[in-house]
């Protein structure tokens, strides 16, 4: 039997209390909620008593989340879509046409569907706690189809709505406000008197006047949106969205078409523009592809990492060794935990400490007053004091064995016997580096992928050891979703891998900037794979070695290199431009492209071709002509190798969450991943130009033994697509 998602409740004052509150915890609208919540607002409008209607979440971070990604994904073909779309539309339709006002009270966060709900009330209302956000964060995979596209644009204007649906950054309460998406904002504490204060102010008529007057578009922006030359907004917002994205999430241009398209119509037949648009856009394979994407998203969020069931420890009070890791000592900062950093100098413990602070002012919605109360959970350590109160310690210094193993041993004479102990590093294995510990089941990796700032990284690799206790792996999964990154716009991913070399991201992403230098080396040029990795829609893996920095690639090739080759091997030409040139990467200002003081990319180094020939006259190499096709593939089919070879590994558990990674490292959305890619190639033809390759290029394009078993018995990794 299906449970009740709201309650309803009027009081001796005719206001009805809507409240939403599924067994779930988010708050979704699913068909059958939206259903439900329909069949409630035909009650209350034949309900004479009623005079106003007030809807609200019962959760305690959450008013609404967006729709049902899984009842989305199975859609089958576009009508069916339409008619998706226009059941949400009127039910919301019926709520915005209901005989007296609506309140929506959003104490928490408020996304897509549930967004596109309370825009169809008639007032709302905002606490200004950090967890009461707004935003489209499922736009890059399906536009609103409940009216969003028609009353965001309606109620602040074309280009905030443009720029909201686009950006992906959520707003805060006070954002919102600022932007005239909701009428007030009040203090959290206050949040039930003030939501009743409001509703007694919208009986009085100088009291509407005034919320109206909040309403009112800034003349400038009126001015511009409705004169001709207002179509630059989609024009402008057109090449910014391909400039960052490639292509790889074609919703973001479609829904520029659709308010564009419906620009001046009445809210009717906008809406009708936008069921159609979406009922097409619904069943495109590349829609598909993003929307299964945030599944495997969305089901690692709710995993617990163990087959028990264990309550996470609570961790309250933190440590990182290295000021180098000071994005990790952010991380914890952000989530109010008490961290202390540590190095073996005060200069390094300063220049961390200037590194977290510079990086809060960067957080566009946090007031100075919230940036100082973050950083009081900060301290700066040169010694071990205090460390006896920590729950977790992460270890983030330089890649060298006998230095963590001292910093092991210390950390056991001082840490309580229940703290957790992590490393960021991931060679040698864990199992290794916990095996003279007294304690290794509380030792564990934590791996910050997809960037060289650990609190840009959406992605956390978790490895457990050989000896690594169960309680242990779900505290750090639970504490991994609690880790926000850079403008709040993700809670980070935790992924469990098996403990090997490398873990599972660094064998994909090395095994691809490998192959662009070896493909340098061999003659192709720097703006030749920029061209083809940019048409394709992949972020440029050479810039990846910029932005992972010349000394840790060197130092990660040689570790992976230990224990893969001749199949991962040192590039020769990195090896000469790091200890020959000194490029350090984007860290030092200049790797394969010039950065400018703020880390902007400017442009390719001009000492590169040089650096360049110099290594092919040292190496004795006539250059040759590489094709555009050739590098594409190359590029795609080494990763995509060692993708499937880490799934025969078991270091990771699905093609899902592997496809999920690769995107998440750089692989377009739209593409689906890696694995996903394959599929669409056809294994057998992968196989066949996988030995090709190894005839001419050696080891390292060998096909793993998964893909020559599926391509001999024509199997799939996904035969349900």
């Amino acid at each position: 039997m299906l449970k009740k998602s709201c309650r309803l409740n009027i009081n001796d004052n005719g206001i009805a209390h809507l409240v939403f509150d599924l067994p779930d915890d988010d708050n979704r609208l699913s068909s059958a909620v939206l259903q439900e919540f329909g069949a409630l607002i035909d009650d209350l409008r034949k309900n004479s008593n009623v005079r106003a209607l007030v809807i609200s979440s019962a959760k305690e971070n959450i008013f609404l989340a967006g729709p049902d990604i899984g009842e989305i994904a199975a859609i089958k073909d576009s009508e069916e879509g339409i008619k998706y779309s226009r059941r949400g539309q009127q039910v919301l339709n019926k709520l915005e046409a209901l005989p007296f006002p609506s309140v929506a009270v959003i104490d928490g966060a408020c996304f897509s569907a549930g967004l596109e709900l309370a825009l169809a009330c008639t007032y709302r209302i905002a606490s200004d706690k950090p967890k009461t956000l707004f935003g489209f964060p499922d736009s890059i995979a399906v536009f609103p189809g409940f009216g969003g596209t028609q009353r965001l644009p309606r109620a602040i204007g074309i280009e905030p709505a443009v720029r909201m649906l686009l950006d992906g950054k959520p707003l805060s309460g006070p954002e919102a406000y600022n932007i005239r998406l909701v009428d007030a904002c009040f203090p959290a504490e206050f949040i039930l008197d003030k939501t009743e204060d409001f509703v007694g102010a919208i009986f009085i008529k100088s009291d509407q006047d005034q919320i109206r007057s909040h309403r009112r578009e800034p003349i400038i922006q009126y001015l511009l949106e409705k004169s001709p030359a207002g179509s630059i907004i989609f024009r402008l917002a057109g090449q910014e969205v391909w400039g960052k994205t490639k292509g790889s999430f074609p919703a973001l241009l479609k829904v520029l078409e659709v308010i564009e398209k419906s620009c001046g119509l009445p809210l009717a037949e906008g809406l009708e523009v936008e069921a159609r648009e979406w009922g097409n856009q619904i069943t495109l394979k590349t829609t598909k592809n993003v929307l299964e994407l945030l599944k495997t998203m969305r089901k690692l969020m709710k995993a617990t990492g163990v087959k028990e069931r264990i309550k996470p420890a609570v961790i309250s009070s933190a440590g990182v060794i290295g000021a180098g890791g000071w994005g990790i000592a952010w991380c914890f900062t952000i989530a109010d935990i008490t961290t202390r950093l540590k190095d073996t100098g005060w200069g390094a413990v300063g220049k961390g400490t200037e590194q977290i602070y510079s990086h809060f002012k960067n957080v566009d919605r946090l007031k100075d007053a919230e940036i100082t109360a973050h950083m009081h959970h900060l301290v700066g350590k040169i010694d071990y004091s205090a460390f006896e109160k920590a729950d977790i310690v992460v270890e983030a210094v330089q890649e060298n064995l006998e230095v963590k193993k001292k910093i092991y041993a210390e950390l056991e004479k001082v840490l309580k016997d229940d703290a957790i102990i992590a490393t960021t590093h991931t060679s040698p294995t864990i199992t290794e580096l916990s095996k003279d510990l007294k304690h290794p089941e509380r030792f564990i990796g934590m791996n910050f992928c997809g960037s060289p700032v650990p609190d840009l990284a959406i992605l956390i690799e978790v490895a457990p050891g050989e000896k690594t206790s169960a309680k242990t792996i779900a505290t750090v999964v639970d504490l991994c979703k609690k880790f926000k990154n850079d403008q709040f716009i993700f809670n980070k991913i935790p992924l469990i891998v098996k403990d090997r070399p490398g873990f599972l991201v660094e064998r994909i992403v090395f095994i691809m900037i490998a192959e662009s230098f070896f493909l340098l080396q061999e003659g192709a040029k720097i703006e030749q794979i920029e061209e083809v990795m940019n048409k394709f829609g992949f972020i440029l893996s050479l810039e990846m070695c910029d932005m992972v920095g010349f000394a840790v690639a060197y130092n990660v090739f040689r570790n992976l290199s230990k224990a893969y080759s001749p199949r991962i091997i040192v590039p020769k030409l990195l090896q000469m431009m790091y200890e020959d040139y000194h490029l350090l990467g984007k860290k030092g200002g200049k790797g394969f492209y010039l950065y400018d003081n703020k880390g902007d990319k400017k442009q390719i180094n001009p000492e590169i071709d040089k650096i360049i020939v110099d290594y092919r006259r040292r190496m004795n190499i006539m250059p040759r002509f590489v094709s555009n096709e050739e590098i594409l593939e190359r590029l795609l089919l080494a990763p995509l190798n060692e993708a499937a070879r880490c799934l025969e590994e078991k270091i990771i558990e699905s093609p899902e969450d592997m496809d999920l990674v690769s995107v998440l490292i750089g692989i377009p959305a739209s593409r689906g991943g890696l694995l996903h890619y394959a599929d669409e190639l056809g294994i057998k033809n992968v196989v066949d130009r996988l030995e090709k390759l190894s005839e001419v290029l050696g080891e390292r394009y060998k096909p793993c033994n998964l893909l020559t078993r599926m391509a001999k018995r024509n199997l799939k990794f996904f035969p349900e697509r």
